[in-house]
């Protein structure tokens, strides 16, 4: 048992980190209150007002893109008009961080560590602040519930579903992990048709994590866990079917027929170029490492030992060295082939500009931070080991130094992203304002019998706006706003 001031000295620099993170978290997550409709929201509130949940399900599948499951959360999000997407940013925080936390104690049960649980909040609180407030778009990343619905939600979705595997896995019935595996099915159908990113980096996660816990592997001694993953590829596979083959889709497609080929030589090397201004952007943010260094401060801090919970066998031979490192090394290659496949994609879908999408770079920075924390979890964790072999007794002195010095990077680097979130909130306070004024002038011509109306742009985080384009016919925004609206037709106001 460590003494009194090692576990004192602990806690306090957990909760320094835990503090700070959890104060951008609920500033963040408040920032929902100034939510207002811009760019697809206009669409999805009239279509849920005038077709219900089901009717924009149905739209969705056979007029829009495919996503039904995508769909069908819009329309629970804006079954109420404009109360859901203000809830949604703080529902995404809370769900998002006890979800990590419970992954967390999950793979600390399997590995037989003894986690204190405000290291786990810090770890949670860290990775969260910084998927959020460090990513290129914030506001498309948490308070623009299309883009969250599409690219956020199933990270969240995907937390929970494994944290769920994990404590049927140790679950000494059978039929608990009969009801996973039926589950991972479902959800991955569900996550098919929701978004098509997550099916690339969550099929390629799942298939190789499926390689690896094969029980020839001496990684497991169960086959549970190759079965688990095999039944998430297959549902991910199974609704990305019904997505591809929706008349939605097909439709979609033949709207950009001069689209050239996905595998052809021009689109490979375009996205390529692409592929590589995404990475120099990424590895230019020094926040991330805040990731590494949190996984670090824990890695010299957890104590435990072999635990006989879960499949950890401890009568079997561990696996090969090699296999380790094959282990170790797996998701770099997963991140960097799932992020080019990605962009890739969106490029075939929005042409030279698809890298620019930053809502979709979530599928793939979500994995690329929790991979940069287990990397720096294991880093600490062999730093602790080479200090206890030659610093004998003051190994205890010299990780817990260590580890507040990497503790405090992390806190420096989430407090440096305090800017952004302030910067956030003038923004979505500035316009929330000016939205209010707006809708109550344009509900009061509307009652009045008007049917052309005046609207003022009120663009933010680079979305959409009617008169976003000079011909009114094409202009899709400024459609869905005057049917939101009731009115035939928006005027400019400038």
């Amino acid at each position: 048992m460590p003494p009194t001031w090692y576990r004192f000295t602990l806690q306090a620099i957990a909760s320094a980190v835990t503090v700070v993170s959890a104060g951008l978290l609920v500033a963040l997550g408040y920032l929902g209150r100034f939510v207002r409709p811009t760019s697809d929201d206009w669409c999805a509130l009239w279509k849920t007002r005038d077709m219900g949940v089901f009717g924009i399900t149905k739209d969705f599948y056979e007029t829009q893109n495919g996503r039904i499951a995508n769909a069908f959360v819009s329309g629970l999000v804006d079954v109420d008009g404009v109360t859901g997407m203000k809830l949604l940013p703080a529902f995404l925080v809370v769900t998002f961080g006890v979800g990590m936390v419970l992954l967390l104690r999950e793979l600390s049960i399997l590995i037989g560590w003894r986690v204190p649980l405000f290291l786990l909040t810090a770890i949670a609180g860290v990775t969260e602040v910084l998927l959020f407030a460090a990513a290129q778009n914030p506001y498309q990343a948490l308070l623009w519930a299309p883009a969250t619905i599409s690219h956020t939600l199933p990270i969240v979705i995907a937390l929970w579903t494994v944290a769920l595997a994990l404590w049927c896995g140790r679950s000494g019935r059978s039929w608990v992990r009969g009801v996973s595996l039926g589950v991972a099915v479902l959800v991955g159908f569900f996550l098919g048709t929701l978004n098509e990113p997550f099916v690339v980096i969550g099929g390629l996660a799942a298939a190789a994590a499926g390689l690896l816990v094969l029980p020839w592997f001496r990684f497991v001694r169960r086959w549970y866990a190759f079965a688990w993953c095999v039944a998430a590829c297959v549902g991910l596979i199974a609704g990305y079917a019904v997505l591809f083959t929706s008349p939605g889709a097909q439709w979609r497609r033949a709207q950009n027929p001069d689209a050239a080929p996905l595998l052809s030589a021009a689109n490979l090397q375009g996205s390529y170029h692409d592929w590589l201004k995404v990475v120099h952007i990424l590895a230019a943010q020094w926040t991330y490492l805040a990731a590494v260094a949190i996984g670090l401060a824990v890695g010299l801090l957890v104590t435990g030992r072999a635990s006989d919970e879960g499949d950890v066998d401890s009568e079997r031979p561990r696996p090969v060295l090699f296999l380790k490192v094959v282990a170790f090394l797996m998701p770099i290659p997963v991140v960097l082939v799932a992020s080019f496949v990605i962009i890739l994609g969106v490029r075939q879908g929005y042409g030279p500009t698809g890298w620019t999408y930053y809502r979709t770079w979530f599928s793939f920075v979500a994995p690329m931070v929790f991979t940069l924390c287990a990397y720096g979890v294991v880093a600490g964790r062999a730093l602790r080991r080479v200090l206890e072999s030659r610093a004998g007794s003051r190994a205890l002195v010299g990780g817990l130094v260590a580890a507040t010095l990497a503790a405090a990077f992390a806190f420096a680097g989430v407090v440096s992203l305090t800017p952004r979130v302030e910067n956030l909130h003038d923004a979505a306070t500035t316009r929330a304002a000016k939205w209010d004024k707006q809708n109550s002038r344009i509900n009061k011509q509307a009652a009045a019998g008007a049917t052309t109306v005046s609207y003022r742009p009120l663009n933010i985080a680079n979305l959409a706006e009617p008169f976003y384009t000079s011909v009114y016919s094409r202009d899709w925004v400024a459609a869905c706003t005057a049917k939101w609206y009731d009115v035939d037709r928006l005027k400019r106001l400038r």
